[in-house]
């Protein structure tokens, strides 16, 4: 994935990158986790100074209110960065294991049927099918 040029990054900051938003940037931390009160992103989604509103006002773009709420909320939480799902590579779950040993699962999926008929306490009815 290629990266933004950042020469032509008014602030030099990168946000999609968790060490350089949590970083001291000349004495302005971007984003302080558990803290959004002292987090200079929130401050500068919330200011109506034209030098220091983010986005800029020659984009066009503005935060809407439910916007700046998601990022306060996501700050407060800790501000947790993740990979993008498409990067992640998938990791099998765990076969639950069976309380009730009256079903014998043939394959790894019957127990995963089976535990959840279980956590529902609903039981499995076999339906026999006799030929004529």
């Amino acid at each position: 994935m290629p990266r933004p040029d950042k020469n032509r990054r008014k602030g030099k900051l990168r946000l999609d990158v968790a060490e350089d938003a949590y970083a001291d940037h000349e004495g302005h931390i971007p984003i302080v986790p558990g803290k959004p009160e002292e987090s200079d992103l929130l401050r500068r989604i919330t200011t109506t100074d034209p030098d220091d509103v983010m986005p800029p006002p020659k984009t066009g773009k503005k935060l809407t209110s439910d916007q700046v709420r998601l990022f306060k909320d996501w700050i407060a939480q800790g501000a947790k960065y993740e990979g993008h799902w498409a990067f992640t590579p998938p990791v099998r779950p765990p076969v639950p294991p069976l309380r009730n040993s009256s079903e014998v699962p043939r394959n790894s999926i019957d127990n995963f049927i089976l535990a959840r008929l279980e956590q529902e306490q609903l039981a499995l009815r076999r339906k026999r099918i006799v030929a004529p």
